[in-house]
């Protein structure tokens, strides 16, 4: 019996530790700066667009949109300003770090931290000449905070952009830059990054913590238009990871057990309105059964995998990246 329960108890390690080792942390250096981050922010995301976009499938999606953006341009004003600037998106962008308060729409209120390659003086002055060309001023105010230019909107003039280094830029309010450049920023980590961080499974490609704020009636009213159940909702946690395919996991922490078992038939029944959508290919309405929608508790669970096989049945119908619907989005 002692036997049975010490190999029992040697498995159950096992395969936590296996889940722990399948699981991607959060990488430090992104935890440092999540702590940049206003201590209110009730969003927090982020994306290793470098990471993201050497997948096939993002590859794929790339030359997708280029190819309609090559298309229905008329002239090549965007090459002209990757030799000007020096700064081609795909090759120098390469992580984005989000925080946003609830109800704000108008995004002054986000802070931003873009790591990648920059050259503050060549990209100024491509926007100056650009500025110049059709006859207006800069339209932005030039300030130095603790030795750093920063630039302010004419419209928006207390949101700003910093070049802090030739691989950092920020974007923020003022007092939030100032913060920031000051070296006085509060260690203190936002809320909806504490509540999702456990939940993360990706935490290196693409993740996202949110947290319902009640406070927030223009956001309450906007979330009561589209998302009937939202005042069940007190948190949501959800990560992804890019290959041939994408895996993705989520946690919706609802108020109680009734709530998240109502949750999960909405989520299922959207599913199934996307399943008729794609009816007549099996591959396809196999990927989407293979997600797993559930409740534990309080809390609703998503977790699946969509197939290089899934995204290569969407490109021969021709719907999503590879269709109508994107190209309206480009």
């Amino acid at each position: 019996m002692k036997k049975n329960l010490l190999l029992l108890g040697l498995l159950l390690l096992f395969s936590l530790a296996c889940d722990q080792a399948a699981r991607e942390s959060v990488p430090d250096k992104v935890r440092t700066e999540v702590a940049l981050l206003p201590d209110e922010s009730a969003m927090v995301m982020y994306g290793d667009v470098q990471k993201i976009s050497q997948s096939a499938l993002a590859a794929d999606i790339i030359a997708r949109f280029e190819s309609e953006l090559q298309r229905g341009m008329s002239d090549d004003e965007f090459a002209k300003f990757k030799e000007a600037t020096g700064f081609d998106p795909k090759r120098d962008l390469h992580t984005v770090l989000v925080g946003a308060k609830n109800g704000e729409h108008n995004g002054e209120n986000a802070a931003v931290i873009v790591h990648g390659q920059f050259d503050e003086q060549r990209i100024v002055a491509f926007l100056k000449e650009q500025a110049a060309k059709h006859e207006h001023e800069a339209r932005w105010q030039e300030e130095t905070i603790s030795g750093h230019q920063v630039y302010f909107g004419e419209r928006r003039e207390n949101f700003g952009v910093c070049f802090a280094s030739a691989n950092t830029i920020y974007l923020g309010r003022r007092d939030w830059l100032t913060e920031v450049l000051e070296g006085k920023a509060s260690p203190a980590m936002p809320q909806a990054f504490l509540a999702a961080e456990k939940s993360l499974r990706y935490g290196e490609q693409f993740w996202l913590g949110f947290a319902v704020d009640p406070a927030s009636q223009d956001f309450a009213r906007e979330l009561r238009e589209k998302f009937p159940k939202f005042e069940a909702v007190k948190d949501v946690a959800f990560s992804a990871r890019a290959g041939e395919g994408v895996e993705f996991e989520g946690r919706v922490q609802c108020d109680n057990e009734e709530n998240s078992k109502l949750m999960v038939d909405l989520l299922k029944g959207g599913l199934a309105a996307a399943k008729l959508q794609i009816s007549n290919d099996r591959n396809a309405v196999d990927a989407l059964n293979s997600i797993k929608i559930e409740h534990k508790g309080a809390q609703v669970l998503l977790q699946g995998e969509l197939t290089k096989k899934y995204f290569d049945s969407l490109r021969e119908q021709k719907l999503l990246f590879w269709g109508d619907l994107g190209r309206k989005h480009i």
